[in-house]
């Protein structure tokens, strides 16, 4: 699997232990997404320490509160996410990227960039 397409997202392998998620436009991610995305994640990577981009550039998509559990509690990636950079807009007002780095404190390394070479670089480095 190289690239899958789900309903609100498209999640591309970048590399053997990097995946790459980016949403779609004009949707609520509520938990049903946010369990198909956990499980097509958890198995391109068949459960190994992974890297994660998340491509919300120019998205402003919501996240439901039952998605936010379950990526920040539930999820099958949880323990196998070492760090995640998430890609937007320098003044992209973003529920997601608010979501990813305040309200839950994630347990991994995670930081915003204006382009995914830089979020990439910035994995690699981990």
């Amino acid at each position: 699997m190289e690239l899958v397409e789900l309903r609100t997202a498209f999640i591309e392998r970048l590399a053997d232990n990097m995946l790459c998620t980016r949403y779609k436009r004009g949707f609520i991610i509520e938990e049903a997404d946010a369990k198909e995305i956990d499980e097509v994640q958890f198995q391109m990577t068949g459960g190994i320490e992974t890297l994660l981009v998340v491509d919300i550039l120019g998205i402003k998509n919501r996240v439901s509160k039952n998605a936010k559990e379950f990526f920040t509690k539930k999820g099958k990636m949880l323990p196998f996410t070492k760090g995640v950079g998430i890609v937007q807009e320098e003044d992209q007002s973003n529920l997601t990227t608010s979501f990813l780095t305040n309200w839950i404190k994630p347990i991994y390394p995670t930081k915003t960039f204006q382009t995914r070479k830089e979020a990439i670089d910035w994995l690699n480095g981990l």
